[in-house]
């Protein structure tokens, strides 16, 4: 005698569970998010990303909010010089940051600049050129960047007003093509 066994579907209906709730579900229901940036903000060629004092505060439809711990991070690649955007993400919101990357010494020896505190500065290059001045201190991010909207052979900033070693990053734009370029400022 042969004995069968059917297995019946069982269907289960979801009936005012009161421990869900779909708002918890959906990522539409993100309306913002607020990011705190990371503290390191220049790193060595082929160092890792830092993502020390990087926080992300996600705001919800409801009303709620809560600290993201895995956002996704993008645009960082520590074996390409120059100034990255990092893009920060998570449920449909992002927010941008740029970092630098340098393939020497973190302060590097040549070409060196010194200079009186708030004295002005002035960089140039043998072509007609779009720039974008960064400054870093240590290998936090001193100021915001400061953008000639001109085009020209030189660009001329404000020192910082603290003695100190700081990095200035020149992005510079060539016909299309961007690069970057370091300097050490010693500011006295």
């Amino acid at each position: 005698m042969k004995r069968f066994f059917y297995l019946l579907p069982i269907f289960l209906i979801a009936c005012g569970n009161p421990f869900y709730e779909e708002s918890d579900e959906s990522p539409d229901d993100v309306v913002s998010i607020t990011v705190t940036e990371p503290s390191k903000r220049l790193y060595k060629y082929g160092e890792a990303f830092d993502r020390s004092g990087l926080s992300v505060e996600v705001f919800r439809r409801n009303g709620t909010s809560y600290a993201e711990k895995t956002p996704v991070i993008s645009g960082f690649d520590s074996t390409r010089e120059g100034i990255q955007t990092i893009t920060v993400s998570t449920g449909g919101k992002s927010h941008q940051f740029v970092v630098g990357v340098m393939l020497f010494a973190m302060k590097p020896s040549s070409p060196a600049i010194s200079v009186q505190r708030n004295g002005a500065i002035t960089l140039e290059t043998e072509a007609n050129v779009s720039w974008t001045i960064y400054i870093f201190k240590d290998s936090l991010f001193e100021s915001s960047p400061k953008l000639d909207p001109r085009t020209g052979a030189s660009i001329a900033f404000s020192a910082p007003s603290s003695e100190g070693d700081y990095i200035v990053a020149a992005n510079i734009r060539v016909k299309g093509v961007t690069s970057c370029r370091f300097y050490l400022l010693r500011v006295v």
